[in-house]
């Protein structure tokens, strides 16, 4: 009966460390020093954390999956999920204000947009990639793959 319980509590902990999200603090030791390259470079490290958070949070497969085997993960993953967004938010702002402030050559940041678009554009190929992979291998569980339809094929004509 304890190692029932001990285990269960093992798995209660471990399905809540899974629905944590990277956290930032608002305020860092030298952001005021930081030059324009490095502010411009978190500011976008900051728009990618976002995004990756809100990917996970919402109907998600991560929420999906957690429902199915702890329900309450959903709301620690939410809940957590809202409090990174939250203090990105105020980072992002923060470090938006101290780059505004400075004679920062717009290129700087216009490459670090550049930046931001081609890790999305790698994200959504690498979701396509997934899903196409899932689909294939779905496929070939039920033998319907493109193959095995030829070869059935060439079979009755003979």
């Amino acid at each position: 009966m304890v190692r029932k319980s001990l285990l269960s509590l093992c798995c209660v902990v471990a399905f809540a460390a899974g629905c944590t999200h990277q956290k930032v603090e608002v305020n860092q030791i030298g952001d005021a020093d930081l030059s324009c390259p490095d502010l411009a470079k978190q500011i976008v490290d900051l728009k990618i954390l976002k995004s990756d958070v809100d990917e996970k949070t919402g109907f998600s497969g991560r929420n999906v999956g957690m429902g199915l085997l702890f329900w309450p993960g959903i709301i620690v993953n939410e809940m957590n999920g809202s409090k990174a967004l939250d203090l990105a938010n105020e980072r992002s702002s923060r470090l938006i204000t101290i780059y505004e402030k400075r004679p920062c050559d717009k290129a700087i940041m216009a490459s670090e947009d550049q930046r931001y678009q081609d890790v999305m554009k790698k994200k959504k190929e690498d979701q396509a990639k997934a899903q196409a992979s899932s689909a294939s291998s779905s496929n070939v569980k039920q033998g319907t793959t493109p193959e095995n339809k030829t070869t059935k094929a060439t079979a009755v004509n003979d």
